[in-house]
């Protein structure tokens, strides 16, 4: 069964981190070859315990994948691993609380978040090391990180979410912080005030471009626990002009991204009924590409694939939906809860559960 931790990553959509670049493989054929297979058990033989996995990252083209293991009470852990599954070293990091990490395009280096956001490191996959890079007091001068904390490797380097905290007052601007050695945390992409105009936010996707981004969002809760909680979340595109387009509300939205052209977003819906995976743009209108309990959609290869998740007969099952066709495609992995990510040129992916790990490179 899976530990009660990954059932509450599954929950919290971390697996719907969209990574978007490139061409698909023909009709009805598979895009997706397996490249490292390990078990539960190997896992743990391993020296890693799967209830303290934070977050799994995949290499270009599948090569590698790099799991981050939280360890209470001492440093966390980078566990690199090669073909078919080998474990090839460990790399520690000083973070006795880890929250997430992203990988260089090359694999090479990894810029990961911790302490709840107030601290920052970077490691050396090649040489083995890692560093602090800067850390700050919670609600003092300088940068934090705020749930949903995550971080993105974009073209202007490690972008996290957080808030600025500033020398007598608050920023509370919605901002994606560039991270670099040497340096304290820096603006890449900031709108004014939608940390209040927002007042929940469950998830966010910056454009490729670092020019707007869409944000899902709840209603606030009523203070009076009797009263009717509001179950309806919203989409919302903002760009740092200024302006803000209501893009859909539901029961439920989840994990809206950005295609590679920065003009199509894609996002899944569920209302009363059947959930949908849609694709439209900003201003035009809603195209369905499938229908089902849905959830979690991941891009790989330019958009061309989309991996998401259906639940049929309360199990989870992994299938890949042709964005030009709408033909869905069915995984066939084991049984059981599973998170899921793609790698930075979508040419990766890397999926993880109560029953082990597997990695698969896409055509």
């Amino acid at each position: 069964m899976p530990s009660s931790r990954l059932l509450r990553l599954l929950s919290a959509g971390l697996a719907g981190c969209f990574l978007l670049m490139g061409a698909g493989a023909p009709k009805g054929a598979n895009p997706w070859r397996s490249t490292i297979n390990v078990s539960h058990n190997a896992i743990i033989r391993m020296g890693i315990n799967p209830d303290f996995i934070v977050a799994a990252r995949v290499s270009k083209d599948a090569e590698r994948v790099v799991l981050a293991e939280h360890r209470p009470g001492s440093d966390s852990m980078l566990h690199v691993l090669g073909a078919k599954g080998a474990y090839l070293y460990g790399v520690a990091v000083p973070s006795p609380q880890l929250a997430d990490f992203a990988l260089s395009a090359d694999g090479k280096k990894a810029f990961l978040v911790g302490n709840y956001g107030t601290r920052f490191y970077t490691a050396d996959l090649l040489k083995r090391t890692s560093a602090l890079i800067f850390s700050s007091l919670p609600d003092s001068p300088g940068f934090r990180a705020l749930p949903p904390i995550g971080i993105w490797n974009s073209p202007k380097g490690p972008l996290v979410y957080g808030l600025f905290y500033e020398s007598d007052k608050v920023s509370r601007d919605l901002a994606f912080a560039s991270i670099a050695e040497g340096a304290a945390p820096a603006p890449a992409f900031i709108t004014s005030a939608l940390e209040k105009e927002f007042k929940q936010v469950i998830s966010y996707a910056l454009h490729p471009e670092l020019s707007s981004v869409l944000i899902v969002h709840q209603d606030p809760q009523p203070l009076d626990p009797a009263a009717p909680k509001p179950k309806v979340r919203h989409l919302s595109y903002a760009d740092a002009a200024g302006r803000r387009v209501a893009l859909d509300s539901a029961k439920d939205i989840l994990s809206a991204g950005w295609l590679p052209d920065g003009k199509t977003l894609a996002y899944v819906r569920k209302d009363e009924g059947e959930g949908e995976l849609i694709l439209r743009e900003i201003d035009g209108k809603p195209k369905t590409l499938a229908r089902g309990d849905l959830f979690s959609p991941a891009f790989m290869k330019g958009g061309r694939w989309i991996v998401v998740s259906m639940m049929q007969e309360k199990k989870q099952e992994v299938w890949a939906a042709d964005r030009l066709s709408g033909e869905m495609l069915h995984m066939d992995l084991p049984e059981g809860a599973c998170i899921y990510s793609a790698s930075e040129d979508g040419s990766g992916l890397v999926v993880w559960g109560g029953w082990g790990l597997r990695a698969f490179r896409f055509k």
